[in-house]
């Protein structure tokens, strides 16, 4: 079983309408807009998002464990980590198991994501790189961006991706409302209060299919208890940017997906958790 804090509730309710898929043939699509309209890539809009497993890629035996997950214990969507959960002697080692991983592995029943390192980081460039070549193929269908704080740093990500995929952006039909638009879908992490108070802002790039709230970070920064605090108080500190977050997130028709929960053996403190999503 993974470890306890690698599962998150989801905030957004989905329909009902079962997603439809298409192969993706083994090749990269190039044309940034593609995955706006390609039947390669799920609709968002009308999966489900009930729960997010969170996945070390340092962990190969975590990995491996995926296959064997089913029925309740099956999340509807998986999250390949290479930034937080993995320490930074692992960083490299990281990206080469999600590699090998995604090379042999049949991981279509999930929805993938794959989180990268922050910008600024030694690791950054490299997971740009390596997440451009992933997403779209073996199941992996977005890029999780951690520490968006601004529309600013959606439009730098989405310009480090389109130069990964050496793809164009000068038509029109890839630039919306003076943004460029990422030859991949973005994730942002909303996890600082900066990112909280822009989160409209950020909301509103192309490049966005979802907003990731990162409530540890956030807790530690606004000096307020975490998400594991007993029934009666459970996260008072965080619904302010819990609520501004998802109503961005409705304003612009993208996903809100809940932060990790940490402690998921609490029975009662994880229900009062889940009823205050």
């Amino acid at each position: 079983m993974m470890p306890a804090n690698f599962i998150a509730p989801v905030l957004r309710l989905p329909s009902r309408r079962t997603p439809h898929y298409a192969a993706a043939n083994g090749k990269r699509r190039r044309t940034i807009s593609s995955w706006r309209h390609s039947p390669a890539y799920p609709d968002v809009t009308s999966r489900p998002f009930r729960s997010v497993l969170y996945v070390p890629c340092s962990n190969s035996r975590a990995l491996q464990k995926l296959d064997s997950l089913s029925g309740r214990s099956r999340p509807d969507s998986v999250m390949f980590d290479l930034e937080d959960g993995v320490s930074p002697l692992q960083k490299c080692k990281a990206r080469a198991n999600l590699e090998a991983f995604l090379r042999y592995q049949d991981t279509t029943g999930y929805f993938g994501l794959v989180r990268i390192n922050k910008r600024g980081t030694e690791w950054y460039e490299d997971d740009v790189v390596a997440a451009s070549e992933m997403v779209g193929k073996g199941g992996v269908w977005g890029a999780v961006v951690p520490k968006i704080e601004s529309a600013e740093c959606v439009e730098e990500v989405s310009r480090a991706f389109n130069e990964a995929s050496e793809s164009d952006s000068d038509s029109e039909d890839d630039n919306e409302g003076g943004f460029v638009r990422s030859a991949v879908p973005l994730w942002a992490m909303i996890e600082t209060p900066l990112s909280v108070l822009n989160v409209a802002n950020v909301a509103r790039h192309p490049s966005l299919q979802g907003l990731i709230l990162g409530t540890n970070d956030l807790s530690k920064e606004l000096q307020v208890s975490p998400s594991t605090m007993s029934t009666s108080t459970t996260r008072e500190g965080l619904k302010v940017a819990i609520q501004t977050t998802i109503l961005a997130a409705r304003a612009y028709k993208k996903v809100v997906i809940d932060g990790v929960y940490n402690k998921f053996a609490g029975g009662c403190s994880r229900n009062a958790s889940l009823v205050s999503a």
